[in-house]
């Protein structure tokens, strides 16, 4: 999930709301062409998660149930993941004076990514411990820092867990570790998570944790990101967000100073938002403080100035393997009989509009769109000339986070997109792709189905 080629966690454009995911991000086709690579779901590990969910609900099984890990891949047998020790990924770009060099058409040495490491929590060091750790998914990757890092679920930790000395065999005896999997949710009962993570002893103190949410209910995909424990006395403000933990880097010299952020971080979270009929996956990530990138190390060894397309200096992290809950059979046969779908309105003999009927209702019109499962809403128009804008309701252009917080639907590129009538169906384009979109008349009420969503009617249209 993370390496020299960069960051693979998720990118901003398919996380607009995660202010930390543009870390480390590689734009660059490695081809002898070259060019800028576009953002496909299929590139990042968060988005595979989520859609691995999906699999699941629609087949019974999860392909993308996987575990995380860094590695450097390197071509230099210099395998090195520090920023002040980076020796490039290639031959040409293992020196400092050849790093502003093109690897590949429009791509230098600055590009790259000073990372990563493979953590396992084996139990002994042996290889077939360590085989074991792999197959049961408790690894965890690292941008560099030998960061330590535990991440246990279950239902019944308390605070007093966090504190414990023993808090790994708490974690083991409570739940399950990081990789596992939790069923059978004790009525009215949301899962707790036992965390703690020590700073590398040679390295940076910690930011903060955070546990990264992912989830998948009637055809939807979801994320969220909450902070969970932090150093100093910063507060979540009205916004939601916690504030920044500082910047002690000298840009002059790459020097700074571990008098901001705390040597380790412990803590018991309840997930706040559990639906006990949703299939979910959790993962833990840990930000240090900032520190000097490989770059500002190098601009100061040449006496040249730092690269402006780069940070000079940049947050590392580790992100554990998840931990993956599934709903009983019973909650998931419950939550498919209360959930409308295009199949059971056929089976009451309801037919969808037609494109006479489809051009009467939107056609020049502006429409609010609900969307049922979460609440959320926004304006739609149709123009004639066959485009479609998404606004919110105080009536501005939706932005990119805010159209992927209404319609869940990724990657947010932009509000305008065009469509077309045809066959009954209005087909438009999101998150570039192209979905189609199914109407029903309820007694006057219309409600609506995109063919992306697993046939749920997921959403309400109000003239």
């Amino acid at each position: 999930v993370t390496q020299i080629k960069g960051d693979s966690e998720t990118h901003p454009g398919l996380s607009p709301n995660d202010e930390f995911a543009d870390f480390e991000t590689y734009e660059h086709v490695i081809s002898s062409e070259g060019g800028k690579a576009t953002v496909d779901e299929g590139d990042y590990g968060r988005s595979g998660l989520v859609r691995g969910l999906g699999v699941e609900a629609r087949s019974g099984a999860n392909p993308y149930k996987y575990g995380m890990v860094g590695s450097t891949d390197a071509h230099t047998s210099l395998a090195s993941a520090e920023e002040k020790n980076f020796w490039g990924k290639m031959a040409l770009d293992s020196t400092p004076e050849n790093k502003s060099k093109e690897i590949i058409p429009g791509a230098t040495g600055y590009d790259m990514s000073a990372s990563g490491l493979a953590a396992v929590w084996a139990k002994e060091n042996t290889r077939e411990a360590i085989a074991a750790a792999f197959k049961r998914k408790e690894t965890y990757a690292s941008s560099g820092p030998r960061i330590q890092a535990r991440f246990f679920g279950g239902w019944e930790y308390n605070d007093k867990d966090a504190k414990a000395p023993n808090l790994a065999e708490i974690g083991y005896n409570k739940g399950v570790p990081m990789g596992g999997d939790l069923t059978n949710a004790p009525k009215g009962k949301a899962p707790t998570f036992l965390l703690h993570a020590a700073k590398d002893p040679k390295d940076a103190n910690l930011d903060r944790i955070q546990v990264v949410k992912g989830w998948y209910k009637n055809g939807q995909k979801y994320e969220k990101i909450y902070d969970v424990a932090w150093s100093g006395k910063r507060k979540i403000g009205k916004d939601g967000k916690l504030p920044p933990v500082g910047n002690t880097v000298n840009l002059k010299d790459a020097s700074y100073s571990n008098s901001i952020g705390a040597p380790q971080l412990a803590t018991v979270w309840t997930d706040p938002d559990f639906d006990p009929a949703a299939r979910v996956f959790y993962y833990v990530r840990v930000l240090q403080i900032p520190t000097p990138r490989h770059t500002l190390y190098d601009a100061i060894a040449l006496g040249v100035p730092h690269p402006e397309q780069h940070p000079a200096t940049i947050q590392e992290r580790v992100y554990t393997s998840p931990i993956w809950y599934t709903p009983s059979e019973d909650l998931l046969a419950k939550a498919q009989k209360d959930a409308i779908t295009v199949a059971k309105l056929k089976a009451q003999g309801k037919e969808s509009l037609n494109d006479a009927q489809l051009k009467a209702l939107i056609m020049n019109k502006t429409l609010t769109v609900k969307n049922l499962p979460t609440g959320e809403s926004f304006e739609a128009t149709y123009m004639a000339n066959g485009k479609r804008i998404l606004r919110s309701k105080l009536g501005e252009e939706l932005s990119y986070a805010a159209i992927w917080q209404a319609m869940h639907g990724g990657a947010p590129l932009d509000s305008i997109a065009p469509y077309v009538i045809k066959n009954g169906k209005i087909i438009t384009t999101f998150n570039n792709q192209t979905f189609e979109v199914m109407v029903f008349n309820l007694n006057g009420r219309y409600v609506a189905a995109r063919s992306n969503e697993d046939g749920y009617v997921n959403y309400e249209l109000v003239m």
